[in-house]
């Protein structure tokens, strides 16, 4: 079944992320292991084909839909940078020294 849907978020900002939940459940310690990855990858896929998951699951997951899961489809050693630079707070609001005001017209104009 299809469905029409969308994140309040990207996802993809956070890249793919694997952590063991029995010994850390807060989330602190991202792993980064290729042979767990590759199992996990490997069980996923198993569910995911005992379900007769949709083509678009396996393209937005990057797993072959027949194929076996190899190196090749492993993405959290490669995405660690940009899971752990998702982890920092945001930017700190512009203060201005005095009120801000843009105005309405060129308000409009700005790219957000």
């Amino acid at each position: 079944m299809r469905v029409p849907g969308h994140a309040l978020s990207n996802p993809y900002a956070f890249g793919t992320l694997l952590y063991d939940l029995e010994a850390d459940p807060g989330h602190q310690h991202l792993l980064v292991d290729d042979e767990l990855e590759l199992r996990m990858a490997t069980l996923l896929t198993d569910l995911l084909r005992a379900s007769g998951a949709p083509r678009e699951q396996y393209i937005r997951l990057g797993l072959p839909e027949s194929d076996p899961v190899t190196e090749a489809h492993l993405l959290a050693r490669t995405q660690s940078l940009r899971a752990e630079a998702s982890t920092a707070p945001p930017p700190r609001p512009i203060r201005c020294r005095r009120p801000c005001r843009i105005p309405a017209r060129r308000w409009a104009a700005v790219d957000v």
